[in-house]
């Protein structure tokens, strides 16, 4: 029996073999066995294995394999498997979804784990690389889950740099606004250039149901309907098109202000005397 201890990395194979109960080693790589002891049966990943121990063995070693070649690699899984780089591996179905054929994400329900940090399923054998991440999250070249670069950003899970849903303001070509309420904003999402409900004033937007504002973004001037209150516009009573505070200085047309500052029908309307 041979037994060597130096472990060298071999460009042809992907495992090193045990050289127990090797009778021949291959002499380019001195861990890789050509052929086995009498009585022993080589196996491609796994090394000698003793030809009595075969069925015990390479059961306990390839988890759902069924029927074995002569060199030991597993041939044929059990039912609702298939053969996937040297393993058995569940079937897609209906109700698994998979990243490649016969590669099982998850089945019946049940997510496999991901050993990737805020990964909500995962792409590649080893469930190491990530397809999907949490919110907040997105991939970066190796399938890594990366915090959105932008913070203004809620979604951004095909690129951790470009946001496909911003958490409050509207996308701009993967960047997030910076101003509050705006539709379309410059290259650098500093600037507004279109805002979603009111009027832009120096790259901001006015406030809600605002026609004119101040650089602070303080309302001047209000939309039909609305009277301007502390900077602020607030919805006129009834039938009432120009207000200040609570009270009306114009109304819809055969409507009249009464001496509360409402405006009422002009069938209920009683002249001052």
């Amino acid at each position: 029996m041979l037994i060597f201890t130096i472990s060298l990395i071999m460009p042809a194979y992907s495992q090193t073999h045990s050289l127990e109960n090797c009778e021949t080693i291959d002499s380019r790589y001195s861990n890789y066995c050509i052929n086995c002891n009498p009585g022993y049966i080589r196996n491609e990943l796994y090394g000698c294995i003793k030809i009595s121990n075969l069925n015990t063995e390479i059961r306990s070693l390839i988890e759902n394999c069924q029927d074995y070649s002569n060199d030991l690699d597993c041939k044929k899984c059990l039912e609702g498997y298939n053969i996937h780089k040297g393993r058995c591996e569940p079937i897609c179905e209906n109700n698994c979804q998979c990243f490649e054929p016969n590669d099982c994400l998850t089945m019946h329900g049940r997510k496999l784990e991901c050993k990737n940090n805020h990964c909500q399923l995962c792409c590649s054998y080893d469930y190491t690389q990530c397809c999907h991440c949490d919110n907040g999250y997105g991939l970066d070249n190796l399938g890594n889950c990366i915090s959105c670069s932008d913070i203004h950003c809620k979604l951004c899970n095909k690129d951790y740099r470009k946001c496909d849903t911003c958490n409050d303001y509207y996308d701009n070509y993967g960047n997030c606004c910076k101003v509050a309420k705006c539709k379309d904003c410059s290259d650098n999402a500093d600037s507004c250039t279109t805002c979603a409900y009111s009027y832009t004033n120096y790259g901001n937007c006015c406030p809600e149901h605002c026609n004119s504002c101040y650089i602070d973004s303080t309302c001047s001037e209000c939309e039909s309907g609305y009277g301007l209150y502390a900077g602020v516009c607030i919805k006129c009573l009834n039938n009432c098109l120009s207000c200040t505070n609570n009270n009306c200085n114009s109304c819809r047309n055969w409507i009249f202000i009464d001496d509360k500052g409402a405006c009422e029908s002009n069938s209920t309307h009683t002249p001052n005397n």
